[in-house]
C-alpha cells in the first residue's frame, strides 16, 4: 500500500492500522484469558503475542528497525520457552517455534532497506484506502414487503402503541433551538420573590413526603468492588497453579523435576515450594514471598509489585520484567546466578558474607545508564551510572 499511495493524514492513518490492530489485541485478548493461560499451549499464545507487536514498526515516527527487532525478540523469549519444552516431546513444536523466530530478521533487514528513517510512501500515488480484502461493513438487508395493516379497534389501539422513549421527547425538545422556550408564561414583577419580599417570606414549600425507598448502598472501600478471581492451589499435569490467594501464609508445595510453579495475581501471601523444581513464574503479584529449595531453569516475575523471593538452593538465573519493587535473596549455591531485568525498578539483590557470621550484603540492581557518542567512530557506548 505505502508504496502505491500518499501518505495519509495522521487522521485517516489508524483506519488504515485497523484491521492489522484488531488482530493484534485479539491476538493480546487470547493469551491473558484464563482458559489459555493454564494450557500446555500458554508458551505459544505468549510468542504469538509478544511478537506480533513487531508488525507496529509502520507508526514508529523514526527509525522503525530498532523496534520491530525489539518486539520481535520479546516474542522469542517465549519461543525459547517452547523450544526447551518440546524438545525432547514433539519436534512439531519445536520448529512452529523456530518458523515464527524465522520471519523477523528478513523484515527487520527489508525495514533498514527501504524504511530506513520511516515508513516511506508513494508521493506520486493514489489515496491510501483500507484493503478490499479488509473488513467491510455488511450491505443492509432487503426489506420485506409490510403485511396489510390491520383493522383497528379502540382497544387494540390503546394497547398496541408503543410509548416514547424519554430520550426521544428530550432530544426533540434541545432541537427545537430557541422555539423550546416559546410555550413558556411571562412572569411578572410582582410575582417574583426576590423583587417582593413578603412573597419570599410566605413562600415556604412544604417538603413532600419522603416515598418508601431502599437506602442506597453504602459506598464501597477503595478497591472493594474490582472482581478477584477463585483462590487455587492445584497441580494440573506438571504445571502447579497458585491463583488469587490472600492473606494466605500457609502456602507449601512439594514439587519435583518435571513440575514448574505458575503464581498468578496473589497479593500479602508466601509460598514455600519444597524439592526441586523446574521453574517458577511471578505473574502480576503483589507483596508476595517465595521462597524455594532449588529451581533448575530460573525464576521469573512479570507485572508485580513489592515481591521478594528467596532461593536456599541454587537457581541459575532470575528475570525481572516490568516489576517495581524486588527483593532477592541468593544462597551460598546460588552465587553464580545470572539476573536479568527490563522495564523495573527499586530491584535489590542481598547475597551471604564472607563468613558464616557475617550479616548479609545487599546491593542494588542498577536502573540508569548512560549512552554516549564517539563522534570518530560514529558509535555508541552505553555505560552503568552506577550508584553503588
Amino acid at each position: 500500500m505505502a508504496s502505491q499511495s500518499q501518505k495519509p493524514s495522521d487522521s485517516d492513518f489508524p483506519a488504515l492500522l485497523g484491521p492489522t490492530a484488531q488482530a493484534m489485541t485479539d491476538v493480546s485478548n487470547l493469551k491473558d484469558d484464563p482458559k489459555y493461560r493454564r494450557s500446555k499451549f500458554s508458551n505459544h499464545l505468549a510468542t504469538v503475542a509478544e511478537g506480533i507487536a513487531a508488525l507496529g514498526w509502520v507508526s514508529v515516527p523514526s527509525k522503525p528497525a530498532p523496534f520491530c527487532k525489539d518486539m520481535s525478540e520479546a516474542g522469542e523469549f517465549y519461543g525459547n520457552r517452547v523450544i526447551k519444552e518440546f524438545k525432547d516431546e514433539d519436534k512439531t513444536h519445536v520448529e512452529w517455534a523456530r518458523a515464527f523466530k524465522a520471519i523477523w530478521p528478513p523484515m527487520v533487514d527489508y525495514i533498514k532497506k527501504y524504511h530506513t528513517t520511516a515508513l516511506s510512501w508513494n508521493k506520486n500515488g493514489g489515496k491510501a484506502t483500507v484493503p478490499s480484502g479488509g473488513p467491510a461493513p455488511a450491505a443492509p438487508a432487503a426489506k420485506a414487503p409490510p403485511p396489510p395493516p390491520p383493522k383497528p379497534s379502540v382497544s387494540s389501539t390503546a394497547a398496541d402503541t408503543p410509548k416514547k422513549s424519554p430520550l426521544g421527547g428530550l432530544f426533540a425538545e434541545i432541537n427545537k433551538g430557541g422555539a423550546v422556550t416559546s410555550g413558556l408564561k411571562k412572569v411578572d414583577k410582582s410575582q417574583m420573590t426576590h423583587k417582593n419580599p413578603e412573597l419570599r417570606a410566605s413562600s415556604k414549600v412544604e417538603a413532600a413526603p419522603e416515598k418508601e425507598t431502599k437506602k442506597p448502598a453504602a459506598p464501597s472501600k477503595f478497591g472493594a468492588g474490582a472482581k478477584k478471581g477463585t483462590p487455587k492451589c492445584e497441580l494440573d499435569g506438571k504445571k502447579w497453579l497458585v491463583e488469587h490467594q490472600d492473606g494466605n501464609n500457609e502456602i507449601v508445595i512439594d514439587t519435583n523435576m518435571s513440575q514448574v510453579v505458575y503464581i498468578y495475581k496473589c497479593t500479602n501471601s508466601v509460598i514455600k515450594i519444597n524439592g526441586k523444581v523446574n521453574s517458577i513464574a511471578l505473574d502480576g503479584c503483589k507483596k508476595v514471598g517465595v521462597v524455594f529449595d532449588k529451581c533448575v531453569s530460573g525464576v521469573e516475575m512479570v507485572t508485580c509489585q513489592s515481591v521478594q523471593v528467596q532461593a536456599t538452593g541454587s537457581v541459575p538465573t532470575v528475570s525481572i520484567d516490568k516489576t517495581d519493587g524486588v527483593q532477592v535473596y541468593l544462597s551460598e549455591k546460588s552465587l553464580d546466578c545470572q539476573i536479568i531485568s527490563a522495564k523495573s525498578s527499586e530491584m535489590n539483590v542481598s547475597i551471604p558474607g564472607a563468613t558464616p557470621e557475617d550479616d548479609l550484603v545487599e546491593s542494588p540492581i542498577v536502573e540508569q545508564f548512560r549512552t554516549t557518542l564517539d563522534p570518530k567512530t560514529r558509535k555508541w557506548t552505553t555505560t552503568i551510572m552506577d550508584s553503588i
